[in-house]
């Protein structure tokens, strides 16, 4: 059986991206600000949030891409 780290490391954006917006709309805010705090938490530009989006990636993906791009920066 899968832990719960298990399970949120296999959710995609696509499928939890559609959600978060919905909460925060009922809540007076707009997916630009979801974007910020998305890019903010991630480091994902808007076009890379979209491409991720598209892809179908999983957090565990996308956690995964950032540490390798952090270590692909510190080596130049």
């Amino acid at each position: 059986m899968k832990t719960h780290d298990e399970k949120i490391a296999q959710l995609t954006l696509a499928e939890i991206y559609p959600l978060y917006l919905k909460k925060i709309e009922k809540k007076g805010r707009t997916a630009q600000e979801l974007d910020t705090v998305i890019q903010w938490l991630t480091g994902l530009s808007s076009q890379e949030i979209n491409q991720a989006i598209q892809d179908q990636l999983t957090f565990d993906e996308l956690a995964k891409g950032r540490k390798l791009e952090k270590v692909l920066r510190s080596a130049q």
